[in-house]
């Protein structure tokens, strides 16, 4: 290799493979290559570093960072990189003059004093205040001609962890520092197996690419150069092309052509998709919504698409299209695919000259695609004789196809082009109106569906991952669906399958093993062989029981085989041979490198390069048969899951030998492998056993049905696929039916309807008497309503689609029939509050799940579910809502994972949003289903921004404690700093429900404010409407000044002048106890006691009469409260504390005199020691501990929550009986006992 190619090589290794591929404008190179010229023409060997310092800065600016904040500060850094002045710094350089010779580093020696220097600035700025910088990229040093580039992750990973308290317990000199822990530290890196990596070039290495690209010949080395020095690789700015992110024009324009539009809730919550608010009827939505409404009558099972029917037919209307959005967008793929293989135009097909309107789309379908090429018919084997035959499942019609198509769609029907359409850039003269068929494909062909590798035009880049996002976000359009970020799907994965294959080894070979490395160097030791090996791996069986669009599974798929590359078990599908290429998992994608550090391209042509693309086809084949597994409740999702797994195939698509290479590998049917029903609702449980049944049916054997549905997935031929399906779905019907008849609920019904038919055809000879006939007909009565409640329960499993997990997969049961369960279950389950459901949620609590609370989440019953799915020992990784780890109707939740499993890690997001759009607080938990060992490995991201989270595997690694919870205790994660913190308040504080003289009281509630609160001016007419004196003072006795939860603020009140009307139930004889629900012998007395109120009542009967209908008017009377305050109403006028429940910050208020009455948006704390308990929970102290340690999590916006519960646990010193207020502070850190750390974490919380 030359020594150019070397250096290309080693600056390419350091680019990111997407920018890579971007192509640099030509006179943006030249421009560059000036500057860098002339950057060389000033350096001298005897330049002091303030000359270097200058030059440098000037150079960065004149070429990418004009408009940065470049700072060159003499006693700080030498030059640092920030995007305005109040942002982190990026980019941190450490210059050294040229003839520095002993300080300056060499590729020989790194451990010279430049980089101490840098690793001791690293520390200052990572450990300043308020958290640190996390937000560092990249650290240089240079001497004007040799640069030393290094990652920030180099540093964190390397020294960071090891050097922190070295460096806060050192007390001397800089320059001690470099020699006494620096230079000590390096050396311990570099000795080690983990070397410190870099980035080395010399910038005279590239005068004859200057003079090259000055004289107007392009350079790749220069360019090279270029990126690496840009902001998109030294700032680690977003590439434009990446193709994970979503492209939001694309996005915004397509759902514009199907006729949809983003629409936030009006709680302004979720971001969901709805029809248009102003409709354009030529839109394939609007289009196939009026088809759908006039055929109504064909369709059937509709139930299944919603309550309402205007929810059926929107639900079924986008079904068809995204059924229709699937087959186009995966043959755009096809196409770009086929484009890049020959690079020849000719396999071009999906576009307005090969077909003309919606009925040649539909002819290509069904009359092409899902026929072999051979067997074809007509015009349609020269118009598409470059398509090939792969699969024709994605091409069969659907149920809902046997009633609308595509081509009962107008072709020609006119809708208004988007406001900001791909298409006016190249559009020569206004064209504002189109055909809805030319729109759609000329608008598609305005982006690249190809591969990064071949990406030479200036589309846009649209890939299966994009794709993905799209449908999710489609999709979800009822729920908010949220698209899984890559970074959490790539960690999930990766943490979940690693764990569980070492698992398998270590119980396999009574191994000890915690990490690939150590299982390499394992099975190299004990000399187990290779197809030995990939046998465990193949063995895997993973599962996403809310599988989506498919996104965990395909990230799981891309897992899978770089453990075995990783493992050197990744051979060659013929010869058996090591595989070749690199592997590296990118943004959630495996992507593949040649021996250049280039992205692979396949060439049917190249020997090796055909068994590159045979070998990842039939490896991606094999595990998607054989390993993964998906649910979901939403048929349009499993087809998107199905869509994405054949895309991850059709990437590697491969001519074969057997045709000469004229032909491409058909993909499976892998449609067995992802089903759609409700996962959580089933009939036979997974310990039900079918070995007799499978016998005494006459059925198939376990083996012999996973033969069947290992010949379905490869079946060609549809007649094959037809009766292998009809063959598989029969045996499992019949096995449903027998396990459903042998089911203690089904038995109970037959039981029950046969003691009623007994009971009714009793005939006695004497007629019944009164009691005799009271029994008989309560008998008959409790055995109806059984009956009815045991029938709605079955027939809302059929409703509900159940799911029959114990029969859907032979693929998890043993030989004889028995269910053994997935090794992995992953995922991010639905988020749906249960009291939210309806009668769904009464069906999910007859399952008799254990987490099931009233109060709580679906997400908690997934969890459940994943625990029964499992094998002994097998892994569940989910992400959720982290409500569950302190809210109350976690407890359940809580007390199962202690009790049933071994949480073996927690990753607690808290305030740090990880979706789009969504305000939901997430966590990450993975258990295993075995004993709890009582050692969690957790992490919490308090402060860092989302970028520092991109490398979880890092994030915990520095960030992990380890945690013992309990059953029934929240579940908080703390740092060591914290457990200690905690541990001296708990030890010195008492509880405030624990002070016996505390007591905390919620505000009344009216139920209908707008009768019971006023404002003055009403206060005024209805004091100046009573007929005497004693009236009015008996009635202004009544009104009196009220405080909202929003009128309380920081030690004081903003009253808005409004006052309550306190009517107490059965007012004005509340204390008359001796009456018993609403009286109308106490209205009589209001009537005539208080007629100008009564009268104002009056005015709101009717909404008052509607209030909280199974008490109103039944235990009080209409004019009353809903809670007055009963037991406690005589503390309203004493001294307390108001305080508002929700806040950022603590809001309380002491009424002294008892003048304000609190509304149901605030509390009250009455007793002893207010004045010192006013000043301690306004403190940072007492705040900083009820937040993070008794608050039960955040509410979004840095808010939290009072709630009485909480605040009643909070510890605080109780003051002596002399206590006089000076510095709360300070007395609060003094009682507590808390060192200057403690008190400086704290205060910079």
């Amino acid at each position: 290799m030359t020594h150019k190619t070397a250096l290309l090589k080693e600056l390419n290794e350091a680019l990111n493979p997407k920018y890579r591929e971007v192509k640099i404008p030509f006179e943006e190179l030249r421009q560059f290559a000036a500057a860098i010229g002339q950057f060389l023409q000033q350096q001298h060997e005897s330049d002091v570093e303030g000359v270097l310092r200058t030059n440098l800065r000037d150079l960065l600016r004149d070429t990418f960072y004009k408009g940065f904040v470049m700072r060159t500060e003499a006693g700080r850094y030498d030059l640092t990189i920030q995007e305005t002045n109040d942002a982190p710094i990026k980019v941190l350089f450490e210059l050294k003059r040229p003839d520095a010779k002993i300080e300056m580093c060499t590729k020989d020696d790194l451990n010279k004093k430049a980089l101490q220097e840098l690793v001791y600035y690293y520390m200052k700025e990572r450990e300043k205040d308020n958290g640190g910088n996390v937000y560092l990229c990249h650290l240089l040093i240079t001497n004007g001609n040799e640069f030393f580039l290094f990652e920030a992750k180099e540093f964190e990973q390397k020294f960071y962890k090891g050097l922190k308290k070295k460096y806060h317990d050192f007390q001397s000199k800089t320059e001690a520092f470099y020699e006494e822990i620096a230079a000590p530290a390096i050396a311990a890196v570099q000795e080690s197996d983990s070397l410190l990596r870099y980035t080395y070039f010399r910038l005279h290495d590239f005068d004859e690419e200057i003079l090259q690209v000055l004289n107007g010949q392009e350079s790749p080395t220069l360019a090279a150069l270029y990126k690496l020095l840009s902001p998109t690789h030294l700032l680690k700015k977003r590439i434009h092309t990446d193709p994970n992110e979503l492209d939001r024009q694309f996005y915004n324009e397509l759902l514009h052509i199907l006729g949809l539009e983003e629409r936030k809730e009006e709680n302004g919550g979720k971001m969901l998709i709805a029809r248009k608010e102003q409709p354009d009827s030529a839109s394939l939505v609007e289009q196939t919504y009026n088809k759908v409404e006039k055929n109504w009558q064909d369709f059937v099972n509709t139930k299944n698409y919603g309550l309402e029917r205007e929810e059926q037919m929107f639900n079924i209307t986008l079904e068809l299209v995204i059924t229709w959005l699937n087959r186009i967008l995966f043959l755009k793929l096809l196409e770009a695919q086929l484009r890049d293989y020959s690079n020849d135009a000719q396999y071009e097909f999906l576009n307005t000259q090969k077909i003309g309107d919606f009925t040649q789309l539909n002819d290509l379908f069904f009359d092409v695609l899902a026929i072999p090429v051979e067997k074809r018919q007509g015009d349609f084997c020269e118009r598409f004789k470059n398509v090939p035959y792969l699969n024709s499942a994605l091409f069969e019609r659907t149920e809902l196809e046997k009633t609308i198509k595509i081509n009962s769609l107008q072709s020609n029907a006119i809708v208004s082009l988007y406001s900001q359409s791909v298409l006016r850039k190249g559009l020569q003269e206004e064209k504002n109106e189109w055909s809805i068929f030319e729109y759609l494909f000329t608008f598609l062909e305005a982006y690249n569906f190809g591969s990064p590798a071949n990406d030479t035009s200036t589309k846009n880049l649209i890939n299966a991952s994009v794709l993905g996002l799209i449908f999710e976000k489609i999709n979800g359009h009822k729920d908010g669906a949220i698209f899984t970020p890559s970074y959490i799907t790539s960690f999930i994965c990766r943490e979940t399958i690693r764990r569980t294959v070492l698992d398998k080894f270590n119980a396999k070979y009574n191994w000890t093993c915690r990490s690939v490395d150590e299982l390499q160097n394992d099975l190299r030791r004990d000399k187990i062989g290779d197809d030995e090996a990939i046998e465990v791996i193949n063995s895997l069986r993973i599962c996403d029981p809310a599988v989506g669009s498919g996104h965990f599974l395909v990230s799981a798929l891309n897992e899978l085989v770089y453990l075995k590359y990783d493992l050197n078990l990744l051979k060659e599908h013929r010869q058996g041979r090591l595989f070749e290429y690199t592997l590296k998992i990118e943004n959630d994608e495996l992507v593949v490198y040649d021996r250049n550090g280039d992205l692979f391209h396949y060439n049917k042509n190249d020997e090796k390069s055909q068994r590159a693309q045979e070998t990842l086809f039939n490896e991606k084949r094999y595990l998607i048969e054989h390993c993964l597994f998906g649910v979901d409740i939403n048929p349009t999702s499993v087809q998107i899951c199905r869509l994405r797994l054949w895309i991850e195939l059709l990437k590697h698509a491969y001519y074969t030998r057997e045709s000469h290479y004229n032909k491409l590998e058909t993909l499976p049917n892998i449609d067995i492998n992802i089903k759609c029903g409700n996962s959580l609702v089933y009939v036979c449980e997974m310990t039900s056993s079918i070995t007799t049944l499978l016998r005494e049916q006459e059925l198939l054997t376990a083996e012999q049905l996973r033969q069947r549905v290992a010949q379905y997935q490869n079946a060609k031929e549809k007649e094959e696929k037809y009766e292998l399906e009809r063959l598989i779905a029969s045996t499992t019907l019949r096995l449903k039916g027998a396990l459903k008849a042998n089911h203690e609920k089904s038995r109970e019904l037959d039981n029950s309807r046969l003691e009623l038919q007994t009971l009714l055809a009793q005939n006695p000879i004497f007629e019944r008497d009164t009691k005799e006939q009271k029994a008989f007909e309560r008998k008959k009565g409790k055995l109806q309503a059984r009956i009815a409640e045991l029938e709605d329960y079955f027939e809302g499993l059929e409703s509900q689609n159940a799911f029959e997990w114990r029969l859907a997969f032979p693929e998890v049961w043993d030989a004889e029939g028995k269910f053994v369960g997935f090794d992995a279950v992953i995922g991010n389950p639905p988020y749906i509050q249960l009291q939210k459901m309806g009668a769904r949620a009464e069906l999910l609590k007859q399952q008799g799940y254990e987490t099931y609370d009233s109060m709580g989440d679906i997400y908690s019953l997934f969890y459940e579910l994943g625990y029964k799915l499992l094998r002994p020992n097998g892994k569940l990784c989910y992400i959720t809502s982290n409500k569950w780890m302190r809210a109350g109707y976690g407890e359940k939740t809580r007390e199962f994972f202690v009790k049933r499993t071994n949480p073996e890690l927690l990753i607690d997001f808290a305030g740090v949003k990880i979706f789009e759009n969504a305000t939901v607080d997430t966590n990450i938990l993975l258990f295993s289903k075995s004993v709890y060992q009582h050692t969690t490995i957790c992490a919490v991201a308090r402060q860092q921004e989302k970028e520092s989270l991109k490398d979880l595997s890092l994030f915990v690694e520095q960030e992990q404690v380890v945690a013992d919870f309990s059953a029934s205790d929240n579940w908080i994660v703390l740092s060591p700093l914290e457990q200690s913190i905690k541990k001296k308040i708990e030890a010195v504080g008492t509880p405030l429900k624990d002070w016996k003289d505390i007591k905390i009281y919620r505000g009344v509630l009216t139920g209908c404010n707008e009768a019971f609160i006023i404002d003055s001016t009403k206060r005024e007419e209805i004091l100046s409407n009573c007929q005497s004196d004693e009236e009015r003072e008996r009635t202004a006795e009544l009104i009196r000044p009220i405080l909202r939860g929003r009128d309380i603020k920081r030690y004081s009140y903003e009253w808005a002048n409004l006052w309550l009307i306190y009517i107490p139930w059965h007012f004005p004889y509340q204390f008359d106890n001796t009456i018993q629900g609403a009286s109308e012998i106490a209205e009589a007395a209001f009537k005539k006691q208080y007629p100008s109120v009564y009268s104002h009542m009056l005015q709101f009967k009717e909404p008052l009469s509607k209030r909280n209908q199974a008490e109103t008017g039944i235990r009080y009377e209409w004019y009353a409260m809903q809670r007055w305050g009963a037991n406690y109403w005589e503390d309203f006028s004493k001294p307390k504390l108001i305080y508002s429940e929700i806040v950022q910050e603590p809001q309380f208020f002491f009424d002294k005199a008892g003048q304000f009455y609190p509304e149901a948006t605030t509390f009250i704390m009455v007793g002893e020691y207010l004045e010192y308990l006013y000043d301690v929970l306004h403190s940072k102290i007492a705040t900083y501990i009820f937040k993070t340690f008794y608050a039960g999590g955040g509410l979004g916006n840095g808010g939290y929550r009072y709630k009485k519960a909480f605040l009643e646990l909070l510890p605080i010193p109780k003051p002596n009986a002399d206590f006089v207020q000076y510095d709360i502070e300070a007395d609060l850190a003094k009682s507590y006992s808390l060192s200057e750390e403690e008190i400086a974490y704290i205060m910079s919380s």
